[in-house]
């Protein structure tokens, strides 16, 4: 853990990116120590509930790139 850290901070990383179907709290302290985001979640290994962004294949793929354009530029931009 101290190594990604390390490795985090000496890359200047913006963004972690916890998966959605995975408990957030490792993605979140490792923000918390390095100063990098982990407000943006992706679809990774399931698709979201019913009605959510991440509902079909198609916009689970739209809301992933969404959060990750948002992610790299500190939520300047996005895919609407």
């Amino acid at each position: 853990m101290a190594h990604l850290i390390a490795l985090i901070r000496r890359e200047h990383v913006q963004a972690v990116f916890p998966e959605s179907s995975v408990n957030p709290r490792l993605a979140d302290q490792i923000a918390r120590e390095t100063g990098a985001s982990a407000k943006y979640r992706l679809y990774g290994d399931t698709l979201g509930p019913k009605g959510s962004s991440g509902a079909t294949y198609l916009s689970m793929e739209r809301a992933n790139a969404d959060a990750i354009v948002r992610g790299l530029t500190g939520g300047r931009l996005g895919c609407p």
